[in-house]
């Protein structure tokens, strides 16, 4: 699965128009391969963005075995822009059965030797956070779902307050697919309007393959960060943050949802 680690250190990369791996996170032309990883993927990372970086990791208020809290009525800001969900995106209750599965699927590809090791050791990370974090207090989890198997899961943590940008704070997807991590992110973004009313997503990337991988998605970089671009840091945590108004990678459809330019669509590899 792929896995990018929002607030970690390469996200996937979002799918773009040609094959992009989701390593990195931002867009899938040839990101639809994981960015790989340089250490481990602490949990709460994304993985698996098709443009994003193959892992890239979200740092994460301390888990609480809570059902998800609902997001204040008041906060909510009701869209009637289309399906709430994309085709083959779920909600999902609990992540560990999905995560589970996925985690199988792994083991089983392993020993291929079209298996990038270090997308796997990523991969493997994010979905052990998934299966170990089932339920996090103010998040909403999907899953997404390809020729009726489990191939990704993203979660998103709910704003607080009014005001707030919505976050992706982790993703993983499986590392067969491609097309998969850039359809997290445009689901990401049409919810965030959906309960905020401002098409804006924000998350943590953990290192410059990460970092790159979603400014090709439109993301921006905490302009701290972009003025400290030698900084060896490997623990530092880089703020980013995507506004799909003012950015030339997204567009709305007819419906008046936004949408990733030259997403690919989810397949099989």
């Amino acid at each position: 699965m792929d896995t990018s680690r929002i607030g970690s250190r390469s996200p996937s990369p979002v799918e773009s128009p040609s094959d992009t791996q989701p390593a990195r996170h931002p867009s899938e032309s040839s990101t639809n391969t994981l960015t790989q990883p340089k250490r481990q993927a602490s949990p709460g990372s994304l993985s698996g963005l098709e443009h994003q970086p193959s892992t890239t990791r979200a740092r994460f208020r301390s888990p609480s075995p809570t059902q998800a809290i609902a997001v204040p009525s008041s906060m909510q800001t009701p869209m009637t822009l289309g399906p709430a969900l994309l085709p083959g995106i779920s909600t999902v209750r609990d992540s560990e059965a999905i995560a589970t599965g996925m985690e199988r699927v792994l083991k089983d590809i392993a020993s291929s030797p079209q298996t990038d090791p270090l997308r796997l050791l990523g991969t493997n990370e994010m979905v052990e956070y998934f299966k170990n974090n089932k339920i996090i207090e103010n998040t909403e989890t999907f899953s997404y779902q390809l020729n009726d198997q489990n191939v990704g899961l993203m979660r998103l943590k709910m704003p607080e307050k009014k005001g707030e940008d919505m976050e992706v704070t982790a993703m993983v997807t499986d590392p067969r697919t491609r097309g998969v991590g850039s359809t997290f992110m445009q689901q990401a973004m049409n919810h965030a309007v959906r309960m905020t009313g401002q098409p804006v997503l924000t998350l943590e990337a953990m290192d410059r393959d990460a970092v790159a991988a979603y400014k090709r998605m439109g993301f921006k970089a905490d302009s701290d960060y972009d003025s400290d671009e030698d900084s060896d840091d490997e623990d530092q945590m880089i703020p980013m943050r995507l506004d799909a108004n003012n950015s030339d990678k997204w567009e709305k459809d007819n419906a008046g949802n936004f949408r990733l330019k030259n997403r690919l669509d989810p397949e099989f590899r």
